[in-house]
C-alpha cells in the first residue's frame, strides 16, 4: 500500500508525449538535448515551451543548472544562450506578471552571458531596425538640416526603446535569434513552489514569452498541477514536454550527500584527522578522507528500505523532498537518542550495522529534546485532541486521515484520484458525531504538519472548496507510528485524555524518569497496558454515544473508521518480556525487546 503512495507521483502520464530524462550512462545523451539541438540549429522559425513536471523537492531545479553547467555538449554552448527566472521570491498580481518575466530576464541574460544592457553600442546593435526606420522618417529632415536637434530626437527615441522591457526583450529575441542564429533558452525555475492558480499563470506567460522572443522556455511543474489541469486551458496547449521523473528517493539523497562529501574533503579548513567523543569519555580519532565514507554507511543504514521498515517511514515523512530528507538525515545524527557509539560502530562496520529502529523513531519524535512535544517536523501526534474543540476526540485526527487514506483510488471531487473538498471531509465528520468546526480545524492542522496535501499548496488560506489527499505522511503516521511502542508511549507526554487518572500517571512516569532518562521498562509498560484501556473505552463511549455510527462504514464492510482501528491496534495488551527464573521479577532480561 505504500508502495503505490510512492510512485503515484511518478507515474508516466500525458499519454506518452512525455519521456524521462536520463543523465547518467557513459553517453549523456538524453531527450532535453535533443530538443536543444532542434531548436539551436533552427532558432528562427519558432519557440517552444518545454515542461519538467516532478515533485516539490524532487530535483527538477538541481538537474537544469547541472546541465547547463556540466551536461550541456560543447556545440549547444554555442548555439544558445541562457537565462533563468527565479520566481521563488515574491510574485506580483497576474497582471502584471508578463513586466516581471521581461524584467527577470533582462536580468538574468545580463548577468549569465556578460552583457551590458545600459551600453549605448549594444542598445544601437539591438535597436537597429527601429531606429533605421526613424532615420527614413521625419527625422530625415533634421539630420542634414538640423544636426543638433536629430540628435536630440534621436536620443529620445533610443531613450524611449530602453524603457520598455518588451521592447528590449523583442530586441535581444531579433538581434541573436534572428540576425546572430543563436538560440535563447529561457528557464522559468522555481514555479513549482507556487500557488496552482499562480502556475498556471505563470504557464500563460511563457507561452506569451514564447510568442514574443521565439526562445525555448524550459517551465519547471509541480506533478500535481499538471495532472489535474492537463486538459484544461492554458495546460491543453502543450505541443511536446519532457518529462523529468526524479529517481527513486534513496538513490537522489545519496547521489546529493556524495556531492557535499566531494566538497568537504576538498575543503582548505578540514584538518587531516577528525574525532568524536563516546559517552564513556573515550575519543575516537579518524582520517578525515573516511568521513564521507562514514557518513555513507550511516546512511545506508538509514535508507535502506530492503533491510528494514524504517527506510520507508523515512521516504515517506519527506514526501520526496530532497531537502527535508537531508535535513532529517542531520536531525538523526545530531539527536542525543541516537547514542555516539551506536554512530560510531555503524560508521566504522565493514558491513551495514543497523541503527536500532526504536531509537531512530525517538530521534524523529524529539529531535534533541527529553520528551516529545508535538511541534517538531517530522512525527506528528494524531491521537491528540484538536486543540479548543467543542467535542474533544483523541480520534478526530486519525478519522480524517483514514477516511482519505481509504479513497484514495476513487474520484470523489476532483479530477484526479484520491482527492476530497475540505467540505466533502466535514459533511463525513459530521455524520460520524464530531462537530464540524471541529473537524475544519482538525484538517487545517493536518495540512499545516504536512500529513495532508491541499491541491492549491496554500496552507495557510485552505478553504471547504479546497481539494485535499493524504500525503505519504500520514499515510506512514497510521500504518507504522500507530503500530510502534515507542511512539504511542512517547506521544503521552504531550498528549490530552478524558480521564484525569491516565493524564496524572503519564505526568508521573515522565516527572519521576527526569533524572534517570528514559523511564523504566516496567513503567512503560504499565502505561501502555493503560493506555489500550482507555482507548478501548473511548471508542466504546463513542459507539453508545452514536448508535448510527456502525451504519457508516466504508463499501459496507461495517465500522472500520481510524477510531476502530486505533482501538484495535492498541487495545491488545503489548507482550511481556519472559524473566528467566532465575532472576527477580523486575530485573529486565538482557536483550529483551520493549513490548
Amino acid at each position: 500500500m505504500l508502495e503505490t503512495y510512492l510512485k503515484d507521483r511518478a507515474r508516466v502520464v500525458a499519454d506518452g508525449l512525455f519521456q524521462p530524462v536520463i543523465t547518467g550512462g557513459k553517453h549523456p545523451q538524453n531527450n532535453l538535448t535533443a530538443e536543444l539541438r532542434k531548436h539551436g540549429s533552427n532558432p528562427r522559425i519558432t519557440g517552444r515551451v518545454q515542461l519538467i513536471v516532478g515533485a516539490v523537492g524532487s530535483g527538477k531545479s538541481l538537474f537544469i543548472r547541472r546541465f547547463f553547467k556540466r551536461l550541456m555538449p560543447e556545440e549547444l554552448q554555442k548555439k544558445t544562450l541562457w537565462a533563468f527566472l527565479n520566481f521563488n521570491s515574491e510574485l506580483k498580481s497576474p497582471e502584471e506578471l508578463r513586466a516581471a518575466v521581461c524584467e527577470l530576464f533582462i536580468q538574468s541574460f545580463s548577468e549569465l552571458n556578460n552583457i551590458d544592457i545600459e551600453d549605448l553600442d549594444f542598445q544601437e546593435k539591438i535597436f537597429a531596425s527601429e531606429m533605421a526606420a526613424f532615420d527614413r522618417g521625419p527625422a530625415k529632415i533634421l539630420k542634414t538640416g538640423n544636426p543638433q536637434q536629430y540628435n536630440q530626437q534621436r536620443y529620445f527615441r533610443l531613450k524611449e526603446l530602453r524603457e520598455d522591457n518588451e521592447k528590449i526583450v523583442s530586441a535581444i529575441s531579433r538581434h541573436f535569434s534572428g540576425e546572430k542564429r543563436i538560440g535563447l533558452v529561457v528557464v522559468f525555475d522555481n514555479v513549482d513552489k507556487r500557488s496552482r492558480d499562480v502556475q498556471l499563470a505563470i504557464f500563460e506567460a511563457a507561452q506569451w514569452f514564447k510568442e514574443l522572443t521565439r526562445a525555448l522556455v524550459i517551465v519547471n511543474l509541480r506533478d500535481t498541477t499538471f495532472e489535474a489541469h492537463r486538459d484544461e486551458p492554458p495546460l491543453d496547449a502543450f505541443i511536446n514536454a519532457v518529462n523529468f521523473w526524479s529517481p527513486r528517493f534513496a538513490l537522489m539523497i545519496k547521489k546529493r550527500l556524495e556531492i557535499v562529501m566531494e566538497n568537504i574533503e576538498q575543503g582548505e579548513q578540514l584538518g587531516k584527522f577528525q574525532r568524536f567523543t563516546l559517552e564513556s569519555g573515550a575519543q575516537v580519532l579518524y582520517k578525515s578522507g573516511r568521513l564521507g565514507e562514514f557518513l555513507m554507511s550511516i546512511y545506508a543504514s538509514l535508507f535502506d528500505r530492503r533491510a528494514s521498515s524504517i527506510g520507508a517511514a523515512l521516504e515517506s515523512l519527506a514526501g520526496k523532498n530532497a531537502r527535508s530528507a537531508l535535513g532529517m538525515f542531520a536531525d538523526i545524527i545530531a539527536s542525543p537518542h541516537v547514542p555516539t557509539s551506536q554512530i560510531g560502530s555503524t560508521a566504522a562496520a565493514s558491513e551495514v550495522a543497523r541503527i536500532e529502529e526504536d531509537r531512530i523513531v525517538r530521534a524523529l519524535m524529539r529531535g534533541r529534546y527529553r520528551l516529545f512535544n508535538n511541534r517538531l517536523a517530522y512525527v506528528r501526534n494524531v491521537l491528540s485532541p484538536v486543540p479548543h474543540a467543542m467535542r474533544p476526540s483523541n480520534f478526530l485526527y486519525s478519522d480524517i486521515l483514514e477516511f482519505l487514506i481509504r479513497h484514495r483510488k476513487e474520484k470523489i471531487d476532483f479530477s484526479v484520484e484520491g482527492y476530497a473538498s475540505g467540505r466533502t471531509i466535514v459533511n463525513r465528520m459530521g455524520q460520524l458525531g464530531y462537530d464540524e468546526d471541529d473537524a475544519f480545524s482538525g484538517l487545517q492542522q493536518l495540512v499545516k504538519w504536512n500529513l495532508i496535501e491541499p491541491e492549491s499548496l496554500l496552507v495557510e488560506d485552505l478553504t471547504l472548496e479546497d481539494p485535499v489527499q493524504v500525503h505519504a505522511s500520514g499515510f506512514i503516521h497510521m500504518r507504522y507510528f500507530l503500530k510502534r511502542p515507542e511512539y504511542l508511549f512517547g506521544i503521552t507526554a504531550d498528549m490530552g485524555f478524558a480521564t484525569y487518572a491516565l493524564t496524572e500517571e503519564a505526568a508521573s512516569v515522565w516527572g519521576s524518569a527526569s533524572g534517570q532518562g528514559e523511564p523504566r521498562f516496567r513503567a512503560r509498560q504499565r502505561i501502555l497496558n493503560n493506555l489500550a484501556d482507555y482507548f478501548k473505552a473511548e471508542y466504546d463511549r463513542r459507539i453508545r454515544r452514536h448508535a448510527f455510527y456502525e451504519d457508516l462504514g466504508y463499501g459496507g464492510k461495517g465500522v472500520v473508521f481510524a477510531s476502530r482501528l486505533v482501538a484495535d491496534q492498541i487495545g491488545k495488551p503489548p507482550p511481556r518480556a519472559a524473566a528467566p527464573a532465575t532472576r527477580s521479577p523486575g530485573h529486565r532480561q538482557k536483550g529483551a525487546k520493549n513490548p
